[in-house]
């Protein structure tokens, strides 16, 4: 772990031949005057041959010529903090480059004036997914909403797993949900007299919550499977950091198994634990009383099979169910979990934000608990929220599409089945869409009168288009109940003589808030 302009960060470790000298590092790939050194060394320069005749074929984007078989990562890895490598590739060829990353072509679009180009006005042609080796295992096969390429297939699945959700939240059930898990937490809590680190129990609300929608479960703060899901994301991010090498270069994988095969074990762990939920689902499945979200999905299916549509039934196999719910529960602790968490450190850095906000809290609830609909009345614990999703994008270069046909971007000719990643990160702190982007400032998400203003165009923390964030109109009032019921109920604030600090944890798989700690004070 190193540090570089205020930002922890993981970076990948490369097996000791990055270490080399260059003759060593060229003797070890075989570029040396043996048989099988000229072979090596031919079929390298036939595959740079191929590539510049392909580029001439297409008006690309302009970039960094790449090394052989690595491609470019070189010049990404280089740096202590990714965010740095690609600022500087931003400066020097522009808002849109492209990168050769091992056997990967890569667009990075970090404008976003483009992003609203590729994600709404063109967003079928940038609707796709790219396949990535580790996402297809984990996923068996690629068969997540996530995960799955834009076609039919996956617009069904889409359709299912966004209707059993909201059916899941409809009424009075999601702030309930919420409620119960923000009171159990906050109970917890409240009994700890000295200082604390709140990660744990923050996500005790969200796996509490999440796993309460998605099979009527709760967690108590020892509970080994609560433990066992914090253990999990832990993991993720110290094993996946910037994700494997070796899926951009595959012979790079010998260096990685002991890394790969853990991240493998702990998804098989959850793939068992939600099929056994699916199976219990079943025997008790009533459709005239579905009480979750596994129930709504064995709802669809089960409608299908009164239907007798047997293309949307083969659609809605187990594996297909387990991933589904497996999408939910990871992407609705993961980031929510992550946002809040950075919310509380800047209300401990910024006290009179925090005091700003507890007034509109005061004026509106009282000691009344908060319920969703009341959203509207809360434009500063609104606009607060926004400002820390902007300042720490939680997954700073989203999740990557792919064209799923020959298109064009900014001008530039995008092949079909090119990635293409969005610098979240740049959109959020461009200084000729923001004042003062490295400023935490909630009042510019307000208009004059203290209203919540409308949403900037460039505050893409869900993306946008047809692959926009399947639990962002779940997501918004969840975190708005867990914030106005934390800040309602205490102060929070930092041990005397602690400043916490700012330097997050930042990969292209997430950004994480530091350790810190607080002490609480009941208000009332």
């Amino acid at each position: 772990m190193k540090a570089c302009n205020g930002v922890r960060t993981r970076v990948w470790k490369f097996p000791a031949v990055y270490k080399m000298t260059p003759r060593e590092t060229m003797y070890l790939l075989g570029f040396h005057l043996s048989p099988m050194g000229i072979v090596v060394s031919l079929m390298i320069g036939f595959l740079l041959i191929f590539m510049r005749l392909k580029s001439k074929k297409y008006n690309l984007p302009p970039g960094p010529w790449p090394f052989p078989i690595v491609g470019n990562l070189p010049l990404i890895v280089k740096e202590p903090n990714c965010l740095i490598g690609f600022t500087k590739l931003r400066i020097k060829y522009g808002p849109i480059y492209i990168l050769h990353v091992g056997i990967q072509t890569v667009v990075m679009v970090n404008n976003v004036d483009l992003a609203i180009e590729a994600l709404v006005k063109k967003q079928v042609d940038f609707a796709g997914r790219p396949s990535i080796p580790s996402f297809n295992r984990n996923s068996e096969g690629r068969m997540n909403v996530s995960n799955e390429n834009f076609n039919h297939r996956w617009h069904m699945r889409r359709k299912v797993a966004f209707k059993a959700l909201k059916s899941a939240l409809s009424g009075p059930s999601l702030t309930e949900k919420i409620t119960l898990s923000i009171d159990q937490a906050l109970g917890y809590m409240s009994k700890l007299k000295g200082p604390f680190d709140p990660h744990k129990y923050i996500d005790l609300i969200l796996y509490n919550l999440i796993a309460d929608i998605c099979h009527g479960t709760r967690y108590e703060f020892d509970d080994p499977d609560f433990t066992k899901m914090v253990d999990f994301n832990n993991s993720f991010q110290e094993l996946f950091g910037n994700g494997f090498i070796s899926d951009f270069v595959p012979w790079m994988r010998i260096f990685e198994l002991s890394a790969i095969r853990k991240i493998e074990a702990y998804f098989k762990m959850l793939r068992t634990d939600a099929q056994a939920s699916i199976d219990q689902h079943r025997e008790t499945f009533d459709p005239n009383n579905p009480r979750d979200f596994t129930d709504y999905l064995l709802l669809a299916k089960y409608k299908a099979q009164e239907e007798g549509n047997t293309e949307l039934l083969n659609e809605l196999t187990d594996v297909h169910l387990r991933q589904t719910m497996l999408n939910v529960i990871t992407a609705g602790t993961f980031t929510s979990s992550m946002t809040i968490a950075w919310l509380i450190l800047m209300m401990i850095r910024n006290p009179h934000v925090q005091i700003k906000m507890q007034k509109e809290i005061d004026s509106v609830l009282g000691q009344k608990n908060m319920k969703a609909e009341m959203s509207v009345n809360f434009p500063y614990c609104t606009a607060v929220i926004r400002e820390v999703m902007r300042m720490y994008p939680v997954v700073p270069f989203g999740i990557p599409r792919a064209t799923i046909c020959d298109t064009t971007l900014g001008g530039y000719d995008i092949p079909k089945g090119t990635q293409v990643v969005f610098n979240l990160w740049d959109l959020h702190h461009d200084p000729q869409k923001w004042d003062n982007p490295s400023d935490f400032n909630p009042e510019r998400f307000l208009d004059g009168s203290g209203k919540l203003a409308g949403k900037p165009t460039s505050f893409l923390p869900f993306m946008a288009g047809r692959r926009v964030c399947l639990g962002e109109t779940f997501s918004k009032p969840e975190m708005l109940i867990i914030v106005v019921s934390v800040f309602q109920k205490f102060n929070i604030s930092s041990p005397p003589g602690e400043i916490p600090p700012v330097d997050g944890l930042i990969s292209t798989a997430g950004y994480r808030s530091p350790p810190y700690n607080i002490l609480l004070e009941e208000r009332y």
